[in-house]
């Protein structure tokens, strides 16, 4: 199985950009959750769902999924391969943390010294969260499963060699 990119593939930049799209969407997730309400004409007393939440998990399980299944066709180990897939997870559910943007866009005006700098904690650690995943998911549609080999795993079980 050949695991490289060609460079001859025109389908690279498009996926990126669906990837764009996809990341967009995790940093403005109650934004595009009343888009696709409006859109499809749901109306919140007959959604199945009403929580802007549902956005943010599902597409940490998908990028959990497609993590998993890149390390797998890398043929990296499953042990290093779930551990890669549960960090990107785990990160990406940090990058699209729902944050009101009104809160943020507000912040000088907060008396509490602390809840200032609390409040830029939380967006310069989703913000490079998010460029870190849109990065590293980039690249690997553009440079192949490397990226995928050389991602470090902050988890130490996963280091080791498995039987």
């Amino acid at each position: 199985m050949d695991t490289t990119v060609p460079t001859n593939n025109p389908w690279r930049w498009p996926t990126v950009a669906l990837w764009a799209l996809f990341f967009i969407a995790g940093l403005l997730p109650d934004e595009t959750f009343e888009a696709l309400r409006i859109v499809s004409g749901v109306v919140t007393a007959r959604a199945a769902i009403n929580s802007p939440w549902v956005l943010p998990l599902a597409q940490c399980a998908f990028l959990f999924h497609f993590v998993l299944g890149a390390c797998q066709r890398a043929r990296i180990h499953p042990h290093q391969a779930s551990a890669k897939a549960l960090q990107i997870a785990i990160l990406a559910l940090i990058a699209f943390l729902p944050v009101e943007l009104s809160q943020l866009l507000n912040i000088q005006h907060s008396p509490i010294p602390e809840l200032r700098m609390f409040y830029c904690a939380i967006a310069i650690i989703k913000a490079s969260t998010w460029l870190y995943l849109f990065q590293l998911i980039a690249r690997y549609h553009l440079q192949g499963p490397q990226v995928l080999r050389a991602l470090w795993v902050i988890f130490p079980s996963a280091r080791h060699p498995h039987p």
